[in-house]
């Protein structure tokens, strides 16, 4: 599930789960604020180094994933998006000559993926 993030994500995710979320995997903001909607028992996935010390005694289990991009990572991603096995769906796309414009509305707060088409 993704949900408009650049309002209130509190009360977004709270509308469609009220009980709150099974798993959740923080990327950008407050990832205490994404702990609070995980469930008693639940998982978060943190990519900016929240993990079960940073969580206090909430009921959860939170783990670090930190990743170090190498030919060997990026090649078996590569071919795991082409085999179909892994997708990445993006809500906007932009030639080479108007990545500026995509820039632009990822820094606005775009919600989704963004790419970048190279012919």
């Amino acid at each position: 599930m993704s949900v408009d993030y650049s309002g209130d994500l509190v009360s977004a995710i709270r509308r469609r789960h009220p009980k709150g979320v099974d798993a959740a995997l923080h990327a950008p903001g407050d990832g205490l604020v994404l702990a609070d909607l995980v469930t008693p028992g639940g998982r978060m996935s943190s990519a900016l180094g929240i993990g079960q010390d940073q969580v206090g005694g909430r009921d959860l289990k939170a783990s670090a994933v930190m990743a170090i991009p190498n030919t060997a990572i990026l090649t078996e991603l590569a071919e795991a998006v082409a085999s179909g096995h892994l997708r990445a769906p993006l809500s906007r796309s932009y030639p080479l000559d108007q990545v500026s414009n995509g820039i632009q509305d990822f820094a606005w707060g775009a919600v989704g993926k963004i790419g970048v088409t190279v012919e």
